[in-house]
């Protein structure tokens, strides 16, 4: 399932929405999807894309100035990303999913899942204000006519990493955590 999940902005006509399918699925489905689909896309494009900066760069370039700043922003980024998904495939990810279990097995889980995520949120902020500025200094994934084949494909994997990057966070902020929260307030209700 590689569905687009809508902007934070969308209208609300009426209409099923991918958010609202996403959330009638088990927190463990989730997790399992976000795991597999976009934590997956960015172990692969992520690294592609650096490879494919430092291509790019090898020649002297009209673009040498965007490409040296372009490195800036991504190679820090990749590091904290990398952590990130660490972070939440070792600690935030599997709280969440005891989530899943709580009601059945008393004590397995110990009520602080707000705690447990709280970082992540400051961490997608952080990844938003990223793919703002690579944005910039792409012009939106701009390929100009001269350019040569790997910025080209650099600009592609770029705007193929924003969208899904987005479609991430989306689906982590509007869906996932505050149906964790929901599902801790409805444990601690039933205590």
């Amino acid at each position: 399932m590689n569905a687009t999940l809508p902007s934070r902005h969308a209208k609300d006509t009426g209409k099923s929405t991918v958010a609202d399918q996403f959330a009638t699925m088990s927190l463990r489905d989730l997790i399992d999807h976000i795991v597999s689909t976009h934590h997956a896309m960015l172990r692969l494009q992520m690294p592609r894309a650096l490879k494919l900066l430092e291509e790019s760069g090898a020649h002297r370039s009209p673009r040498s100035a965007t490409l040296a700043a372009l490195g800036d922003v991504l190679r820090p980024m990749w590091q904290e990303m990398k952590a990130h998904i660490v972070r939440e495939e070792q600690v935030v990810f599997p709280a969440i999913v005891l989530l899943d279990h709580a009601r059945s097995r008393p004590g397995i889980h110990d009520g602080k899942i707000d705690e447990v995520i709280e970082d992540l949120d400051h961490d997608h902020e952080l990844a938003r204000d990223a793919q703002k500025l690579i944005r910039d200094l792409t012009n939106g994934f701009e390929k100009p006519p001269d350019a040569d084949q790997a910025y080209c494909t650099l600009m592609n994997t770029l705007a193929s990493l924003d969208a899904d990057l987005s479609e991430h966070t989306r689906l982590e902020d509007q869906v996932l955590f505050p149906k964790a929260r929901q599902a801790e307030a409805e444990w601690v209700r039933c205590r």
